[in-house]
């Protein structure tokens, strides 16, 4: 009955089942996608903050050594 079904003609508001999974699977590999740019974000995110304790640590050293 499957392949009945793909060689009928659509009816009209006939939804294709096929397509339908092809969309389904695109927009699972755009969140994938999605997922995966936001788990780089939050690395950058700790990254930056690391490197802004250590500017803030050599700064202090700086202003320590120069009797600011």
């Amino acid at each position: 009955m499957g392949a009945i079904a793909k060689i009928a003609p659509k009816r009209e508001g006939h939804i294709d089942i096929d397509e339908i999974e092809e969309q389904m699977h695109v927009i699972l590999n755009q969140m994938e996608e999605c997922d995966r740019i936001i788990k780089q974000a939050e690395k950058a995110r700790e990254k930056k903050e690391q490197l802004r304790e250590q500017l803030m640590e050599l700064s202090y050293d700086y202003c320590k050594s120069n009797d600011y």
